[in-house]
């Protein structure tokens, strides 16, 4: 049974996308006294990042194609699924190699509990299709420790660089309120059928309410007596919502404010949920016969 086992994987394999032999294009060198990329991030040490390069094959499937990404505390590489049937287009993914460290660690236990609870739980809602799920986890043995590997589906370009698109620069409203909803749809998948908050912190909301700040434990750390920002001269005085909008305006920037509103309250009783977001004027004002 296991000799037949053995030779069905054997036969598997030789059916299998081979991979790309080895480069023979010299790359120009580096100065190794100029720290790139990683290298250049708080409490670098090489020890706690796995050694990927180009062509190595990860868990016997993955050979990494390029670098795409990197950080504190893991990198990202474009990488070619040797798993594909010889006569298939070739599929890539993306491979994030984590760090190791105690805390980079339990990030990475983390992230992987959330993308497994991400990937199977409710499929047939709408949001679903809108956050990105996991294709695969695996660990690959470094030098002190294991790394957690995720895989994923590429992604695309970022709204940053997608900006660069559009005249001046600026996402049209009607497209902007297109990905907005479809945002808004994968937040509340997270939240009502994975039971996962994503949490920022934003100079938007304004002095914060006496009876808020009274229910923290740091807050003297942080505010005076009466509530004031400590440290004011590094916040902008003259800096608010109003004004950090300014390629819009009249009833569409009104109604953009008043959305935006909704989202940026100190007291999470006050916040309105993904789901209530969608069907907000300013949202359906592109979409009068759409039903939210």
């Amino acid at each position: 049974m296991l000799w037949a086992k053995s030779r069905m994987r054997s036969l598997l394999k030789t059916l299998h996308t081979p991979p790309w032999p080895p480069s023979t294009a010299i790359a120009p060198a580096l100065d190794k006294c100029q720290p790139i990329e990683e290298e250049r991030t708080p409490y670098y040490d090489p020890k706690r990042f796995y050694p990927a390069y180009l062509g190595k094959i990860l868990n016997d499937r993955y050979q990494v194609a390029t670098k795409v990404g990197y950080g504190t505390n893991s990198t990202v590489w474009l990488a070619r699924d040797l798993h594909q049937l010889r006569w298939s287009a070739d599929r890539y993914v993306a491979v994030k190699i984590n760090a190791v460290n105690r805390a980079g660690k339990k990030a990475a236990e983390t992230e992987l509990r959330n993308m497994q609870l991400i990937s199977k739980s409710n499929p047939r809602h709408e949001g679903r299709h809108f956050v990105r799920t996991l294709l695969d986890s695996f660990t690959l043995s470094g030098t002190d420790n294991e790394h957690i590997c995720l895989v994923f589906e590429p992604l695309r370009e970022p709204i940053w660089l997608m900006n660069e698109r559009f005249k001046g620069k600026v996402i049209p409203s009607g497209i902007l309120k297109v990905m907005i909803q479809m945002l808004l749809h994968g937040l509340d998948y997270l939240h009502t059928e994975c039971h996962i908050v994503h949490t920022d912190i934003t100079a938007l909301l304004g002095p914060p309410p006496q009876d808020f700040l009274a229910l923290g434990k740091r807050t003297s750390m942080f505010y005076d007596p009466e509530g004031k920002l400590v440290g004011t001269d590094l916040t902008p005085q003259t800096f608010t919502l109003e004004s950090s909008v300014s390629k819009i305006d009249g009833q569409d920037k009104r109604m953009f404010l008043a959305f935006v509103s909704r989202m940026l309250t100190w007291k999470p009783e006050d916040r309105s949920t993904a789901k209530e977001l969608l069907s907000d004027p300013w949202l359906r004002a592109d979409f009068p016969g759409k039903n939210q």
